[in-house]
């Protein structure tokens, strides 16, 4: 048994002994192949790293464009883990590698080993999952279309269709290239410009590429290659071959849409890299031929159409200005010159950027010749007058245009020149081509003006109706007078003591000495080819020479005015080419020299404010005049009259010999207005009159004999019925070419209200009956612009009930109401839809009665309103009353109102009640004698412009806030005094 149980173990032990043999004989062999492993180990960690290094690399060219997928990241953090572990290995391998050299634990191997082999398992596994099912990459989110904020077509049929016939089109997988063709001008980059920003391209495409392809066929292709390579934000160099293949390879996988504006001839896309077989790509592309696209191979083809007459005239009504256009005077003319732009957008825009926000019917007059004029048939010709619009002097379109710039240099620097003398210049020099009388020349001219200020080679002057040239320009534009190839050139001196060399005088073409201290002038300077001679405003010039002008032939402009001369010389006579004779304000000239009958060119005389007391008799033999302005009354010149209240001031029917005469200002003795009147009323060519009528009786005679005025003829007038008064000359400074001034009148005479009704300006001074300006008539006032009532005892109030349903004053600008003691309510009534909708300044003086301003539903229709004047009204409350249960359509009342000023208001309590109210445009507030004005409307930020608070520091310390925190926020903005 005891055997037996020996065999046993021995049998056990053999067993055991074999085991661990064996495993002994595998951990050997893990020893062994641990070279083997680690070369496996080796390979499957290069295999993984490449497979890492493609995948960065390719995360790395589309960084733009792409970025990597979830599963991508994960598996690159996955990677990265892993790289570290490999380290370790590599770095636990070269150690065993040195210590086989010497003694190396057995066990430490056999683990080396097992650990190499296992990690290059795990290396395999992930190079596997680094196939990345979901790919490597996903489309990064970015912006498929560079907007180009256009205004939209949606209102304009016209286009709205080609618009939407476009996006059809590339709805259809078949149709890859599109083309839009039709003539210049016919908006076909409008609709372009649609297309790209249209909502539906950013799910229908990748990428939206616009090119405004170059009319310059050398660098078509380099040009518009560059800037796909720009949108696609690719780095690339190399020939134009290289990057279109760089171009195409990049734009195979997406869906794109290439848009060409202005193509004007064939573009090899293929060249560029934009080819047929990518799927997903698409052109449209817009031209003036139609052939064009038959050769760039479009699959359809789209003519855009005129504009419809409807669609031409919301379009231009849009542009230009419905409160313009929509004037009576102006809706003729608009349609007149919508119909000549042939429903051609750009025509139409060319068009309103000129006449936009302006209302001179001179400058529409002009513009309507210029269309209907056939040079301008072809569009090439029309382009041309685009160039008007750029800046600088060669880009000037015409040389009327140029030599009207240049002629700006001949007044001192910084000098405030007044538009109509400086047109009637440029008239009498020559500039102004194509004009058949001095109607059209002011029409020519102040389209020239415009382009000049449009330019900014001109800009306007603080005063009133007058522009300057900016400073940094007149030097250039003396220099440019200076290299002219005839040799001419302008002199200008200022400031002078003597005058001009012998040789200065013989070389200029043009002179002007204004404002200098001359007090003498050669005897006879040879300067034949002298045009313009400024002697303006020398107070120490009182002799001319008397052969001064023998060398002067070709003068066509001599002004001499505000200066102390008492006569002209006898050799006025050599100036037979004189055209405008300016003698303004000399106030020491008594007389007229005889020879001025040989001035059979001149069309402009001034003697306005001289010290001739009686029109001369030969003026009636000046039969080309044109202008003539003067006065001849006895309390400006009782000096001359020696007692004889009985002279000829004006001879008999001298006005009849000057049958050409279109433009007179002249003042007369009131005994004689009348006579003058009627003989006034015989000029057939008269289209402007400045004249006064010291009875409405004059004016009847005018206006019933007046064949210019029955046919409507009127370009400007300045009518003043009743006693004259200097002061009413500037009761404002609103620039009017129609204007009415009508004192103390006791009623409404139809001669004046048929005048009214033609007015763009009235003044209706100290009449003592009228209780409301619409006692006129509702329809009498509809042109006005301005309107100023100053003491009228009996006015209650502008508009009275009788208005009815007819909306008042829908085009007026200004009102100002003055001294109206009786004046309780501006409104009486339910107030129309455009009743005072224009209004822009309203100014309120001295009215003790009037208690409310703003009321019931007026408030609302003063959306235009940014001037607010109210002062010495001494029973207002408050300036804003809201009506009960008012439904306001925004929160901002007067949502364009700039200047708030109130001043000596001594019951003014508030403002308005709801201080919630938004100011969105308000800039300054001024306040001044107020006491009772507690508080001010602002809770500081419904005001975001407010500029200047300007009052008395002891008023800002009564003020009343909701918050301590307003009065500290709007500090900075006062201004106390």
């Amino acid at each position: 048994m005891d055997a037996a149980i020996a065999g046993g173990a021995t049998s056990l032990a053999l067993e055991a002994g074999k085991s661990v043999f064996q495993y002994i004989i595998h951990q050997f062999g893990h020893v062994k192949n641990i070279d083997k492993n680690f070369r496996k180990f080796e390979d499957k960690a290069c295999d993984l790293f490449n497979r890492r290094d493609d995948v960065k690399n390719d995360i790395s060219t589309n960084a733009v464009q792409k970025t990597p997928t979830k599963e991508c990241e994960a598996w690159l953090k996955k990677v990265e883990d892993v790289e570290k572990q490999v380290t370790i290995l590599k770095i636990r391998y070269d150690k065993a590698r040195k210590c086989l050299c010497g003694w190396c634990p057995f066990w430490s191997l056999f683990k080396l080993s097992k650990d190499l082999e296992d990690m290059a398992n795990i290396l395999y596994d992930l190079k596997i999952e680094g196939i990345l099912g979901n790919g490597v990459l996903t489309e990064r989110e970015r912006r498929t279309v560079e907007k180009k904020h256009v205004q939209s077509v949606q209102d304009i049929p016209s286009h709205d269709g080609v618009l939407q016939e476009i996006l059809k089109y590339l709805r259809d997988e078949s149709i890859k290239r599109i083309g839009i063709w039709g003539m210049p001008g016919v908006g076909k980059t409008t609709i372009m410009k649609n297309l790209n920003d249209a909502g539906d391209l950013n799910k229908m495409f990748d990428i939206v590429i616009w090119v405004t392809v170059s009319k310059e066929s050398g660098v078509r292709e380099f040009q518009l290659q560059k800037e796909v390579v720009q949108r696609l934000k690719l780095h690339v160099e190399g020939s134009i071959d290289q990057v279109a293949t760089i171009i195409s390879e990049e734009l195979q996988a997406k869906k794109y849409l290439l848009l060409l504006d202005e193509v004007t001839s064939v573009v090899n896309l293929h060249d560029i890299g934009i080819r047929k077989n990518h799927s997903g790509g698409k052109v449209v592309l817009a031209t003036r031929n139609k052939n064009v696209c038959h050769k760039m191979e479009t699959d359809e083809e789209i003519k855009v159409q005129r504009l419809s007459k409807d669609d031409a005239w919301k379009m231009f009504r849009e542009k230009v200005g419905s409160e313009i256009v929509d004037h009576p005077d102006m809706e003729p003319l608009a349609k007149l010159l919508v119909k000549e732009c042939g429903g051609l957008p750009q025509m139409i825009s060319v068009v309103a950027v000129i006449l936009r926000k302006n209302n001179n019917q001179d400058l529409w007059r002009h513009t309507l010749r210029q269309l209907q004029c056939p040079s301008f048939s072809k569009m090439e010709h029309w382009e041309e007058v685009l160039k008007t619009f750029k800046l600088g002097y060669e880009q000037l379109s015409d040389d009327d245009r140029r030599n009207c710039l240049l002629y700006e240099a001949l007044y001192p620097e910084d000098h405030d020149i007044d538009t109509s003398y400086l047109m009637e210049c440029w008239n009498n020099e020559g500039f102004i081509s194509r004009a058949g009388n001095l109607r059209e020349a002011r029409e020519n001219g102040t389209a020239i003006l415009k382009d000049l200020l449009d330019g900014c080679l001109l800009e306007r002057s603080d005063k009133v109706e007058c522009v300057k040239m900016p400073m940094l320009f007149r030097g250039p534009a003396l220099r440019i007078t200076s290299l002219n190839r005839e040799g001419a050139r302008l002199l200008v001196k200022a400031g002078i003591r003597e005058p001009p060399t012998e040789e200065e005088w013989k070389h200029a073409k043009r002179i002007s000495l204004m404002s200098t201290q001359l007090c003498t002038l050669p005897e006879r300077p040879d300067c034949c080819m002298i045009s313009t001679l400024f002697l303006r405003s020398n107070s120490d010039l009182n002799t001319i020479p008397e052969s001064f002008f023998g060398y002067m032939c070709s003068l066509r402009v001599l002004d001499l005015s505000e200066t102390k001369i008492k006569s002209l010389p006898s050799s006025v006579s050599s100036l037979i080419n004189l055209r405008g004779l300016y003698l303004y304000c000399c106030r020491q000239l008594v007389e007229l020299p005889i020879q001025l009958i040989e001035l059979k060119s001149l069309e402009v005389l001034d003697i306005d404010q001289t010290g001739i007391s009686d029109m001369p008799i030969e003026i009636g033999e000046l039969t080309g005049l044109k202008c003539f302005r003067a006065s001849f009354t006895s309390i400006a010149n009782h000096n001359h009259t020696n007692g004889n209240s009985n002279r000829v001031m004006i001879p008999q029917n001298v006005f009849s010999k000057l049958s050409l005469l279109e433009e007179l200002k002249i003042n007369v003795d009131p005994h004689i207005v009348n006579v003058v009147a009627k003989e006034v009323a015989n000029l057939k060519q008269l289209s402007t009159l400045f004249f006064s009528f010291p009875r409405t009786e004059g004016l009847e005679i005018f206006i019933q004999n007046s064949t210019s005025w029955e046919n409507n003829n009127f370009r400007s007038f300045k009518f003043h019925v009743g006693p004259y008064n200097d002061k009413h000359d500037s009761s404002t400074e609103y620039p009017m070419e129609r204007r009415l001034i009508f004192s103390a009148g006791e009623e409404t005479p139809p001669a004046v209200s048929e005048v009214l009704s033609q007015a763009y300006a009235f003044e209706l001074v100290s009449h003592k009956s009228i209780h409301k300006l619409s006692d006129f008539g509702i329809g009498r006032l509809n042109r006005l612009k301005m309107c100023l009532i100053k003491e009228c005892n009996n006015m209650e109030s502008l508009i009275g009930d009788n208005a009815g349903k007819d909306s008042a004053l829908p085009f007026l600008e200004k009102l100002y109401l003055i001294n109206l003691p009786k004046l309780e309510k501006i409104f009486e009534g339910s107030m129309q839809s455009k009743t005072l909708t224009r209004l822009t300044t309203l100014v309120l003086n001295e009215c003790p009665r009037l208690k409310k301003i703003f009321s019931g539903n007026m408030i609302s229709k003063l959306s235009e309103l940014q001037n607010l004047r109210i002062e010495n009204c001494s029973v207002i409350e408050e300036i804003i009353v809201e009506a009960e249960n008012q439904i306001l359509e925004s929160n901002a009342l007067l949502p364009k109102l700039k200047n708030l000023q109130l001043f000596d208001l001594p019951k003014l309590t508030r403002i308005c009640q709801d201080i919630t109210l938004d100011w969105p445009s308000l800039e300054r507030i001024e306040i001044k004698r107020c006491m009772q004005l507690k508080n001010l409307p602002l809770s500081g930020d419904n005001a975001s412009k407010l500029k200047l608070i300007e009052g008395s520091e002891d008023w800002w310390k009564t003020l009343m806030w909701q918050d301590d925190s307003i009065k500290e926020q709007l500090r900075p903005f006062c201004h106390f005094i």
